[in-house]
């Protein structure tokens, strides 16, 4: 199970205890409250971790080029218009995100 950061913050925060539904039943957990430090270290290093992974990531992907590039020589690589729209318009949502 993941926690989110903003749990995290609200937990340290507030701390307490909390009740949910598991199983059909009712669960009350002890909630312990912790620095904000905690919550900033935790942060920092699932930063690092995401951009260590995706340095690893080549900019170009060589094998997926290489399958394109055949399938356009021979002519089995057909793109409706359509279909060109929708991934520009997903690129471009996706550019807005980052």
């Amino acid at each position: 199970m993941r926690i989110s950061n903003e749990e995290l913050r609200r937990i340290a925060q507030y701390g307490g205890t909390q009740t949910k539904q598991e199983e059909g039943r009712m669960v009350t957990e002890s909630v312990v409250p912790i620095g904000e430090s905690v919550v900033s270290a935790l942060e920092s290093r699932d930063m690092k971790m995401i951009g260590e992974t995706l340095a690893q990531i080549p900019d170009i992907r060589e094998q997926i080029v290489a399958s394109l590039k055949e399938r356009i020589e021979s002519g089995t690589y057909h793109v409706s218009g359509e279909q060109i729209a929708e991934m520009m318009v997903r690129r471009a949502l996706a550019d807005r995100m980052r």
